[in-house]
């Protein structure tokens, strides 16, 4: 695996993966830890069975290696323990920081190639982008200044001039303007036109021998003339609503100001004394 200066992995990608490897023996070892406290379990659950019969006959073969079995498996158990678990966990830990350090050091060096990226297109583009902004603030200002001279003194008849930037970047009022109309049927109140809701048009019930009305329950109302309903045409109408005015930005609040800012210290002299020859 390739590596960078710092020993770490030369990629996130390929860090994770080691702590990917690491997780997995560390799961692999916590599961032959399970297997082999079960397996302990079993030896002990027969050492036991073998203890009552000593009890009554004396030692023999069976017992005896039954204790050895149960004894090397608690040793085994206690080496999982002490040893390989705690070797396992800090495998991980230790990938798992090295991958977290690589994230890092892949964020670091994007954030930097976008920053490099960035201050160079800076450099290159901001002699032209200020240049062309100066020119077109003059611009502006000449003409803002043309139109407020005729505004305060208008010709017969002629409206005042719009200033050029609130022309172009301003949102101008109007008012509300139908864009769209089509004819539909919707079911309706009988006595009162109105339009029944979404919600309401899944409660109308129509008769076998013809007419509806809006039910909540499911049964006839009381009152059906109150609840009667009919299909109506309606216009459906989309409507473009209305906009106030609205000051859009304005080029002349920009000052891009130098590429750099220039330093602000003046030199000074100082005087100092000199040995004797």
């Amino acid at each position: 695996m390739s590596k960078v200066s710092n020993g770490l992995p030369a990629t996130a990608v390929e860090a994770e993966k080691v702590a990917l490897a690491a997780r997995a023996a560390q799961q692999s070892m916590s599961d032959r830890r399970a297997a082999a406290a079960a397996e302990l379990a079993k030896a002990e659950a027969r050492l036991a069975e073998l203890a009552v019969a000593v009890s009554a006959s004396g030692p023999d073969a069976d017992f005896e290696k039954a204790a050895d079995e149960v004894s090397r498996l608690r040793t085994r158990l206690e080496t999982y323990d002490d040893q390989v678990l705690p070797s396992a966990n800090r495998n991980v830990e230790a990938s798992e920081a090295r991958a977290a350090e690589a994230r890092r050091h892949d964020a670091y060096m994007e954030a930097k190639r976008l920053a490099d990226a960035a201050a160079a297109e800076l450099v290159a583009q901001f002699p032209t982008l200020s240049a062309l902004l100066t020119r077109l603030q003059a611009q502006i200002a000449e003409a803002d200044a043309a139109v407020e001279r005729v505004n305060s003194d208008l010709p017969h008849g002629m409206p005042p001039l719009l200033e050029p930037e609130g022309r172009v970047r301003d949102q101008q009022s109007r008012d509300e303007e139908a864009v769209d109309e089509t004819t539909i049927e919707c079911w309706a109140f009988t006595t009162t036109g109105v339009r029944l809701t979404d919600e309401q048009v899944a409660h109308v019930r129509v008769h076998e021998g013809g007419g509806a009305y809006l039910s909540t329950d499911g049964a006839m109302p009381a009152s059906a003339s109150r609840t009667a309903v009919e299909k109506r045409s309606f216009r459906r109408v989309e409507i473009h609503p209305a906009q106030d005015w609205r000051k859009g930005g304005r080029l002349g609040t920009i000052d891009l100001g130098f590429l750099t800012v220039p330093t602000a210290n003046q030199t000074r002299v100082r005087f100092e004394l000199l040995p004797r020859d």
